[in-house]
């Protein structure tokens, strides 16, 4: 479970940026949407969902792509050769960070214990990093690293000795992870289980999907996913390998053809599974077909089912920017329900999305902390929720929101269409 994310010079973001899961006082869907801890005494609740409200070019996806990166760093870090370049970017619109390494921190739980682990890295090396034991009312190092070395508290016995092994360009706790030591192992697995999707790589998805739709754990969430979304036609799936043939590469020069053919050999399909059924009603046979001649929607939405039905079950967080392309209003709203309803997320699963679908504000399923609106001024990206904004309960929040009323929408005159008359026919 995550309880904060923090991101500091990086892209769009100039300045630090926190998106917090800790629920506020609001009386609205407290069962429903929110959890609380109960190995961990506390009076704090936490939210299920967030949401990404804003412009384009403001920043939602980067604060997407800030997650994707650390964890990527934190997965592969550590396997990292001694010349790897790390993908990070600063903010560059200002002298004052542009040639300044960028920040991540995550506070999250894993199997009762809540940690708070970050670090500081430019494209070439990690400058800090740091691991905490968050306690009720204090907390406890497990290491700090600094350029000139790694500090290990003596209740961190699985670092001890083994700083040695540590590259430049690679995290300490990864470095612990690839030689299985025991705390380390369980955060960099609890990030390899954390996915995040982008409006870009959903279909690669999709093989999971179809691998798990048989699998008797997660064949009922998913065709549930299926019926309730629309697609209650599809009624399994199955992967196949086939060799490449010309006609799927029509499109390359028989130069590029011939060396694709050489390297990858083979290709995968989807194969889905309908049911037939006479004039009666009466099934009489199954039928097949490929996925990718399944409308976009369709192959969206069976990509994200298998990922979304594994989350749910196993109380896993899962990050998806641009949810609502491709999908229709009451689909998403599905979805986004999913999570926020204690009968389908009964684990603690939290969902991080990114929308321009506003119609979410307006039904009562989103309060006021899992709106966050995003804009970008001359400082960088900014995020505020609805009710760090003090908005009234009762306020029409969709209307509001498209009026201007919050901000973070995009500076466009309505009033002014016409632009020939301006600029000449």
């Amino acid at each position: 479970m995550i309880i904060s994310f923090e991101i500091q010079n990086y892209k769009s973001i100039k300045e630090n940026l926190t998106i917090s899961f800790e629920a506020q006082s609001i009386r609205q869907r407290v069962n429903e949407s929110t959890f609380s801890l109960d190995s961990n005494p506390t009076d704090k609740s936490f939210l299920k969902a967030i949401s990404f409200y804003g412009a384009n070019a403001s920043g939602k996806s980067n604060i997407i792509k800030a997650i994707s990166i650390m964890r990527d760093v934190i997965i592969n870090s550590g396997s990292y050769q001694i010349d790897h370049e790390i993908d990070v970017e600063p903010y560059v619109l200002s002298t004052q960070t542009k040639n300044q390494p960028s920040r991540f921190e995550l506070t999250f739980v894993i199997n009762d214990s809540i940690y708070r682990y970050g670090f500081i890295i430019n494209s070439q090396k990690v400058i800090e990093e740091w691991l905490y034991l968050v306690l009720k009312t204090t907390e406890k190092p497990y290491f700090v690293r600094y350029e000139s070395g790694i500090e290990i508290s003596n209740n961190f016995n699985e670092g001890f000795g083994r700083d040695k092994y540590v590259k430049p360009n690679s995290l300490f706790l990864s470095t612990l992870a690839n030689l299985n030591a025991n705390i380390s192992t369980q955060i960099v697995g609890y990030f390899n289980l954390m996915n995040v999707i982008t409006g870009t790589n959903y279909s690669a998805f999709t093989n999971f999907t179809a691998k798990h739709i048989e699998n008797t754990e997660l064949r009922g969430f998913i065709l549930e996913i299926f019926k309730k979304g629309g697609l209650s036609e599809i009624t399994g799936a199955r992967v196949i390998s086939e060799n490449l043939n010309n006609s799927s590469l029509n499109f390359l020069s028989d130069e590029i053809k011939s060396i694709v053919k050489r390297t990858i050999r083979k290709q995968i399909k989807i194969i889905t599974k309908h049911e037939v059924f006479d004039s009666s009603g009466s099934k009489i046979e199954d039928i097949e077909f490929d996925l990718n001649k399944e409308s976009l929607g369709t192959q969206k939405i069976f990509a994200l089912a298998g990922i979304i039905a594994f989350a749910l079950k196993n109380g896993l967080p899962i990050v998806i920017d641009e949810l609502d392309a491709r999908l229709h209003p009451l689909l998403l709203l599905y979805i986004v329900k999913l999570f926020s309803t204690a009968e389908s997320n009964p684990h603690g699963s939290q969902l991080i999305f990114a929308s321009h679908n506003t119609n979410l504000l307006s039904t009562g399923l989103l309060r006021r902390d899992q709106a966050y609106l995003i804009s970008k001024t001359n400082q960088g990206t900014e995020a505020k929720t609805i009710h760090d904004l003090n908005i009234r309960s009762d306020a029409s929040f969709e209307k509001d929101y498209l009026q201007g009323e919050y901000g973070a929408i995009p500076n466009i005159n309505l009033g002014q269409i016409p632009i020939f008359d301006q600029f000449g026919k």
